[in-house]
């Protein structure tokens, strides 16, 4: 099967946006967007994890990381990303404004040794109970 076949498959698993860098970066956005609108016209699924953004495109299943609530633990580790509050703001947009599929991916968790956290906090914070 060629790639042109492949996409047309309506039986190919969603794919997942994520890699080593985040794929809202500003000098990656341009280039998911276009990615997202061409694998969507393509019978493809779409979904993205991210600490930075969502794309503005229906029908994406919407991500963001999401390890601590502590703002020292985001300025050491994630220093050059969104924090929390604005991602689960943008998550809890997404939803509402266009009605798509939202979630929180907990990881990496740093261990207690790294960044000692409530856990039970931290999920009351994203929705969990």
């Amino acid at each position: 099967m060629n790639g042109d076949e492949a996409l047309k498959n309506k039986n190919l698993p969603t794919l997942v946006g994520e890699s080593v860098k985040d794929p809202f970066l500003e000098e990656n956005k341009q280039n998911t967007v276009d990615l997202i609108r061409y694998l969507l016209a393509n019978g493809v699924k779409v979904a993205t994890l991210s600490k930075m953004g969502t794309s503005r495109i229906s029908g994406v299943r919407h991500g963001m990381t999401v390890v601590s609530l502590d703002d020292s633990f985001h300025n050491e580790f994630e220093p050059n990303t969104r924090y929390v509050d604005h991602r689960i703001l943008v998550l809890y947009t997404r939803k509402k404004e266009l009605g798509d599929f939202v979630w929180v991916s907990m990881e990496p968790y740093p261990p207690s040794a790294i960044h000692k956290q409530s856990f039970d906090a931290l999920l009351k914070f994203v929705g969990g109970n």
